[in-house]
């Protein structure tokens, strides 16, 4: 999502948990001001960035921000890349921002991990996972104002599970889909309460907590999300709690587990804040 100008409010004192206060870790390089994504593995912190930026997936230094190291995926397009994930295989590459809910042509990327993590490749070929939204015959364009809107996604097991930025209900729906080549219908299995626009996921293969973080619509209030304690991959039917942020409006929306309890968040620059790294302690309440 691109960025845009935002209200100038500090606090949002709504009926969530405890309100949580990120610690800032730096300012992130200028070329990664629409960084979109979040995912940490053998220490290697990645993003991409989103809509109209190149097909490359970055390495970042979460003490300075630098750029550390930068592979192309060099048979995708980046129509707008919303998320990474990863398993013990494969990075996948989320290219299904979807504002007007009127793309036909949704997909998410896979390459290698061993590879990309490698400081010797420079570049990639990914496989293809595309996919839709079943039911869906209407691809009349609503901008701002459709439910198949989508930023978030984790790698679970054989699938990939993806949280939809609902526009009109303000909700967040969860699909399944499986997580190889091909054409797929994603699969909705439930529906989250979320109180704003999820954005990102992350999910710790060592606790198995997930973690969501989006914002409020208009308000761009940032917001997480921690799912614990929940049965198979039913996300939203275990433990669920929701934090308010102690953080300006802005478009928030990488996040990937640092370790049991904390977070790593990143948000894209506006005109009332610098693309940033922040750190979040996420235990539960």
């Amino acid at each position: 999502m691109r960025a845009v100008v935002l209200p100038l409010m500090v606090l949002w004192l709504g009926g969530s948990a405890q309100v949580l206060t990120p610690t800032p870790l730096c300012e992130l390089n200028t070329e990664l001001n629409e960084t979109s994504g979040l995912v940490v593995r053998d220490g290697q912190v990645w993003t991409q960035l989103d809509s109209g930026n190149p097909n490359i997936l970055y390495r970042v230094d979460p003490v300075s921000g630098g750029i550390l190291h930068t592979v192309t995926v060099t048979n995708a397009t980046n129509v707008d890349w919303e998320e990474i994930t990863a398993d013990s295989s494969w990075l996948y590459i989320g290219d299904f921002g979807n504002n007007d809910g009127d793309r036909t042509d949704l997909r998410i990327y896979r390459v290698a991990l061993d590879a990309l993590l490698d400081p010797a490749t420079n570049a990639l070929q990914a496989d293809t996972i595309r996919f839709r939204y079943p039911g869906q015959t209407d691809f009349t364009p609503a901008h701002n104002n459709n439910d198949r809107d989508l930023e978030a996604m984790i790698a679970m097991d054989d699938s990939l599970y993806l949280f939809s930025k609902n526009w009109v209900s303000g909700n967040c729906y969860l699909y399944r889909l499986p997580a190889t080549p091909g054409d797929h219908p994603a699969e909705r299995t439930d529906t989250l309460a979320s109180q704003g626009l999820v954005t990102g996921a992350s999910y710790d293969t060592t606790t198995g907590n997930v973690a969501l973080v989006g914002y409020t619509v208009g308000t761009y209030l940032p917001f997480v999300w921690r799912l614990s304690d929940y049965p198979g991959h039913a996300f939203f039917r275990g433990t669920a709690q929701r934090h308010a942020l102690f953080l300006p409006p802005t478009q928030t929306e990488g996040i990937a587990w640092s370790g049991p309890d904390a977070v790593y968040l990143s948000n894209e620059h506006n005109t009332g804040s610098a693309a940033r790294l922040w750190s979040l302690a996420l235990q539960l309440a």
